[in-house]
Parts: structure tokens; C-alpha cells; sequence
């Protein structure tokens, strides 16, 4: 009997304990929040001061935004700074704004509006570096993760490529631009990007996201379509003259030596046009050599062209 009471005892201490640390807690939050409201205020009035110079204003501005995260109140948050650049077009930091705005939207599970915002800041607003950091790039960066348009996502990964060669892993870039392409079915620029992947040095060794045999998928199609071209050309060299010879059977002496130039004269060109197609390869991409080790591109004079 003792042992109930001294046990009921306890559970309600317990209780009155956790109630008791709750209402803490709770008073706690609700000063905090009462107290970052008291510095909103204070930090609307100081923003409405025309006299202020650009780094200041910055300063307000950026602490009500972060004020704004910290009560997680989002739609306050896009509310002040869209307002803020609509009436501000000239402010030097409206795309760190609207950056802010697309993270806003981002953390609200918006992320086609916030695919807008980053892909507006892109468009219509210059880089601009914050904290030593590029926001065109922070923006890229964001892009092919949310950005579903396969057109878009090419776009972002060229811009990557070509105006953050350093920041950027460029061998898994190419490679994912070839996928991209592939989708859209731009086989050709497909096959261009595959070729820059191949050229890279770290290209065999690369581990890859969700694409565990990069190296040896884009070998088999480039290569496999650089064969594919050759094997046409030699088929056309070899069946042009007997489909001409069948077509016309019944030649004269002239006839005859006429169609032997026709013969060696088009073998002759068909073949310039396939080490053209080689050389090609071999300038642009520089894989023609592991294709085709055997091809050496000599002048009249037996110098190397390429």
C-alpha cells in the first residue's frame, strides 16, 4: 500500500516537472520571438532613414531578412524583399535578394517558383559576390538540382561549364550534359560532350552519382559511332562502282576506261572524306587515336598534318 502512494507520489511530481519545464520553455520561445519583433521595428524605422549609405542600408536589410528565417516566417520574408526590389530597382544587392527569395521559396517546398527566381537573378541581374561567393554561381548550382526542363538543365550546365571551369568537377559535367542531350535527342552535341568526357584525364577513374560505368557507356557510344561513320564510308566506296556496273552492263573500250577513272577517282575521294572525318575527331576531341591507332595524317611531303 505504501509502495502505491509513494509511486503515485512521484508521477505526480513528475508531472507537475515537465509542465513546469514546458512553461520555461514556452516563456523562453515567446521572449525570443518578442524580442526579435522589438529589433524589427527598431530596424523598419532605421531602413525608412534616406540619409543612409548603401553598406548600411545592405546591413538593416540582411538582418531583417535573417530575423525573418529565424521566425521561419517565409511569406514575410518573400513579401519584404520582392517589395523591397520592385520599389528599389537600382539597389546594387537586388539579386542577393532575390536570392534570398528562391531559398524563401525553396524552404516552402516551392521550388518551381524558386527555379524562376534563380533562373531571373541569371537573366536579368550581374554576378555579384557575397561573402566571397558567386551568386550566378550559387544559382547554377541550385538549378540542375531542381530545375525538371531538360533544355533549361543543358543550359545550366554549359553556363557551368564555361564560366566555372575551376569550380566545378568539368568530367562529371560533360557527362551529364551528354545525358541532357541525349534526352532532347541532339545526338551530335551528345556525342561532342561524350568526347570531352573521354578527354579528361580523370575520366576512367571518376565515380559518379547514379552513374556507376560512366566511363564505359560513353566509350561504347562514342567510339561505337565513330566506327559506324567509317563502316559507311568504306561500304559506299566499295558498293558505289558494282551498283554503277550492274546499272550500266554493256560498256565499250572508252565506256570501260571511263568508268575505271569514275571507279578510282571515287574511292579516291570517299577515302580523303573518311581520314577527313578522322582527322577531325582526332583535332577536336583528341580520342581519333584511340580508335584508330593505325591512321597517320601525312602531307605530299610525308609530314604529320595533325
Amino acid at each position: 500500500m505504501k509502495q502505491k502512494i509513494i509511486s503515485s507520489i512521484l508521477c505526480v511530481v513528475i508531472f507537475f516537472m515537465n509542465i513546469s519545464c514546458n512553461s520555461n520553455i514556452n516563456d523562453s520561445e515567446f521572449e525570443k520571438i518578442q524580442k526579435i519583433q522589438e529589433t524589427q521595428n527598431e530596424l523598419y524605422i532605421l531602413l525608412k532613414n534616406e540619409t543612409l549609405d548603401e553598406i548600411s542600408r545592405y546591413a538593416i536589410i540582411n538582418q531583417i531578412a535573417n530575423n525573418l528565417v529565424a521566425l521561419k516566417d517565409y511569406n514575410g520574408l518573400i513579401l519584404f524583399l520582392t517589395d523591397w526590389v520592385q520599389n528599389h530597382p537600382d539597389d546594387t544587392y537586388n539579386a542577393y535578394w532575390l536570392l534570398m527569395t528562391a531559398y524563401a521559396y525553396m524552404s516552402t517546398k516551392a521550388e518551381p517558383i524558386a527555379e524562376y527566381y534563380f533562373d531571373k537573378i541569371l537573366r536579368e541581374y550581374k554576378d555579384l559576390l557575397v561573402k566571397d561567393k558567386s551568386i550566378h554561381f550559387i544559382c547554377l548550382q541550385n538549378l540542375i538540382q531542381i530545375s525538371q526542363n531538360t533544355s533549361n538543365r543543358i543550359r545550366y550546365f554549359n553556363q557551368l561549364i564555361n564560366r566555372f571551369p575551376t569550380n566545378i568537377s568539368i568530367t562529371e559535367l560533360y557527362l551529364r550534359l551528354a545525358l541532357e542531350y541525349e534526352k532532347e535527342s541532339e545526338w551530335e552535341m551528345a556525342l561532342k560532350s561524350y568526347a570531352m568526357f573521354l578527354a579528361q584525364p580523370d575520366a576512367s577513374t571518376i565515380q559518379i552519382s547514379g552513374e556507376p560505368n560512366a566511363y564505359k557507356k560513353a566509350s561504347s557510344i562514342f567510339y561505337m559511332s565513330i566506327t559506324m561513320t567509317v563502316v559507311m564510308l568504306i561500304s559506299t566506296a566499295i558498293t558505289y562502282p558494282i551498283y554503277t556496273y550492274l546499272l550500266y552492263p554493256k560498256f565499250t573500250f572508252l565506256q570501260t576506261i571511263i568508268f575505271i577513272f569514275i571507279i578510282y577517282y571515287t574511292q579516291i575521294c570517299l577515302v580523303q572524306t573518311l581520314v577527313k572525318q578522322i582527322a577531325i575527331v582526332e583535332r577536336e576531341y583528341g580520342c581519333a587515336c584511340k580508335v584508330f591507332p593505325c591512321v597517320i595524317y601525312t602531307d605530299l611531303n610525308g609530314k604529320r598534318v595533325i
